[in-house]
Order: C-alpha cells, then sequence, then structure tokens
C-alpha cells in the first residue's frame, strides 16, 4: 500500500477511507479495481440476517478461540472494501487497513466474509456476470482500464484478500497471521 498512499506512508495518519480511495486507483497487470464500500443488498431484513448468519457464525465462533489477546468482534460487517478482478477473471474481495489500527487482528475473517457474499451472489444471481461486464465496460470507456481485462465468471470464485500499509507493527503482524492460521 505504500506505493499508493505517500503521505500514510511517510508517517501521517491514515483515514480508511483515503486508503481505499488511493488504492483503488492502483491498477495493474496483475489487477484492476472495479468498485470500493461493496454492499450487496437483500430482498428484506429477514434474508439478510439469514444469509449474513450463515456466511459469519462458524468464523464468529472460531475467533472464540483465537490464541490472540484482545476482544472479539460481534459482528463481521458485509461491506467490501475493494472489489477487484484479477488478470485470470478472479473476482477479489480486498479488505484494506492502515497499519496501526487494531482490528487488522480480525482483518482475515472479514475478508472471508466478503468473498462469501461476493460467491453467493454470483452463484444466485443470474444478472452477476452481466453487471460486472457492464462495471469493467464502464472502467474501460473511461480508460481506467485495459481491453484485456476478463469479466469474471461465477466459475472462478471469489479470492479473500487482505491489504495492510506496510509498517505494521510486528505484534499486529502476528496478530494478522495467527489468526488467519487459526482460521
Amino acid at each position: 500500500l505504500d506505493a499508493v498512499i505517500p503521505r500514510a506512508a511517510a508517517g501521517g495518519a491514515a483515514v480508511e477511507g483515503a486508503v481505499q480511495a488511493a488504492v483503488s486507483s492502483f491498477d495493474s497487470d496483475n489487477r484492476v479495481m472495479l468498485d470500493r464500500e461493496v454492499l450487496l443488498h437483500f430482498r428484506d431484513t429477514p434474508t439478510k440476517h439469514r444469509v449474513m448468519d450463515g456466511v459469519t457464525a462458524d468464523l464468529l465462533a472460531a475467533l472464540e478461540t483465537a490464541p490472540v489477546p484482545g476482544a472479539r468482534p460481534a459482528s463481521l460487517g458485509g461491506r467490501c472494501d475493494l472489489l477487484a478482478v484479477d488478470s485470470t477473471g478472479r473476482l477479489l474481495a480486498v479488505e484494506v487497513k492502515p497499519k496501526s489500527v487494531s482490528t487488522i487482528t480480525w482483518s482475515a475473517a472479514q475478508a472471508i466474509v466478503y468473498a462469501r457474499l461476493l460467491n453467493l451472489w454470483l452463484r444466485d444471481d443470474p444478472d452477476a456476470v452481466e453487471i460486472l461486464s457492464g462495471m469493467i465496460s464502464q472502467r474501460k470507456m473511461l480508460g481506467l482500464v485495459n481491453s484485456q481485462t476478463p469479466v469474471p465468471s461465477p466459475q472462478g470464485g471469489v479470492v479473500p484478500i487482505v491489504a495492510v500499509q506496510r509498517g505494521m507493527s510486528q505484534e499486529l503482524r502476528g496478530r494478522l497471521f495467527t489468526v488467519r492460521t487459526h482460521l
């Protein structure tokens, strides 16, 4: 993340929204950012609760026994920081963290939730691929992506990614990897 947030890398206070905005413009030959603050909508509140419980229950239970200090999250939200597509056409559900926030510890679980939600969307919504194709087409028309950007398919799956600004403490790094391994 240092490459796209020079002020934060220099030691300034990084606000998550500013980090997301910077990262969302960081395309490469390996990935293209499609959108930020991605939030899936549900038919109604009971459906939302049922789906969210289904994708978070096992993760929240696992976090209770994770061998790291600190209060456990009571929930794992449904808003993905960044949605990207890689050069093979897989969707990337990216959780973005500045280097000094304690929630880095739980970010692997957050990214998994987003990947699960997006996988459900790809599987269950017949318009999902068309929507993603439209997002890519819009970015192409604006000159933000190249013509080789593949359209994701439901078979490609969604990969959970955690992007943390360089320079996080060894303590937070250790907690992040301990939780990831535990999950």
